[in-house]
């Protein structure tokens, strides 16, 4: 009989549920270390009822606005929707992306655990697409970091969909007009660890060394 692939998360989530793991994440303790490993036993637990009931993730964008939940402790629950990277938490991550009810930190983190999720989808990558043109500086350096990511999670599942992330970023490079936005898309350049991209770096090299 094969192994029970799930398994393992029902261990680790024990009879916990979802308003059991906010109450601790609302109560860390105020000492690093205790604050974080009871944060990672939370990321933990969340992960493991993300994957085996993933239709609870569409409560965490309204939980994200609880009052008293700290940045840490929203990053927690950022980094579980992340790290089970279904698309209905992929799909919660969207949604918190654009909540102009959360800080803009807490925007940032979810725009960053977008871009590391195992599994992306198109509307996570659309969404990224956009805010990397937003008119806010901290969100479109975020999230054009985050497309980079995006490239490499998807040249392990859809090859041809990263490739042609990787080639648009590189017209984005082509096409920027100050040093600021092609160091940035450089750096985009280089998350994706693409070989096409070498380059476009080797250009750059270049061309500062010319300067």
């Amino acid at each position: 009989q094969a192994a029970d692939p799930l398994a393992h998360h029902r261990q680790v989530l024990g009879k916990r549920r979802l308003e059991d793991i906010l109450a601790d994440l609302l109560a860390l303790p105020a000492e690093e270390k205790a604050r974080d490993d009871a944060r990672t036993r939370a990321l933990e637990q969340l992960r493991a009822l993300l994957l085996l009931r993933p239709e609870e993730a569409a409560r965490i964008p309204a939980l994200l606005r609880t009052q008293g939940l700290s940045p840490q402790a929203a990053s927690s629950m950022l980094g579980a929707l992340s790290a089970a990277s279904t698309p209905e938490s992929l799909r919660a991550l969207v949604q918190a992306t654009g909540d102009t009810a959360l800080t803009s930190d807490v925007r940032m983190d979810a725009v960053s655990a977008l871009g590391m999720a195992d599994n992306p989808i198109r509307e996570g990558v659309d969404t990224l697409r956009q805010l990397s043109r937003t008119d806010d500086p901290k969100l479109r350096g975020t999230a054009t970091l985050a497309l980079g990511n995006a490239a490499l999670q998807l040249s392990d599942t859809a090859g041809r969909d990263a490739e042609a992330l990787v080639q648009e970023l590189k017209g984005d490079y082509r096409a920027a007009r100050d040093a600021e936005q092609r160091a940035l898309l450089l750096r985009s350049l280089g998350n994706t660890r693409s070989p096409g991209v070498l380059d476009t770096l080797t250009e750059a090299l270049r061309s500062d060394s010319a300067r």
